[in-house]
């Protein structure tokens, strides 16, 4: 009969031989789950008043992303302008409509 032995790897040899980025997302998602479970004890209070509080928590996360999205593009983008303006002394609209990407009515 052959061996039926299945090797896992540890977490740090699965740590040491992934990827940087996806080394970071994996242990960044396991310690925001620890933090959220530690410093949030659902199991203490009453299953109302910890739904209402998972919920809130819950909403307000969804906010702040939707903040970091909605926001960022618009400031980058404006960054963008600026540091062509700062650095060349031409608007980059200007350079917009040469390339097509803008419409000269805009």
């Amino acid at each position: 009969m052959a061996g039926t032995f299945q090797y896992y790897p540890t977490n740090e040899e699965r740590d040491r031989d992934s990827y940087r980025v996806v080394n970071f997302f994996r242990n960044g998602l396991t310690r925001l789950y620890w933090m959220y479970y530690i410093h949030l004890p659902y199991y203490l209070m009453e299953n109302q008043d910890a739904a209402l509080l998972h919920c809130f928590f819950l909403v307000l996360f969804s906010l702040m992303v939707y903040a970091v999205f909605a926001y960022l593009p618009h400031t980058m983008f404006q960054l963008l302008t600026r540091s062509y303006y700062y650095l060349t002394g031409d608007d980059f609209r200007r350079l917009l409509v040469e390339y097509g990407i803008k419409d000269r009515a805009n």
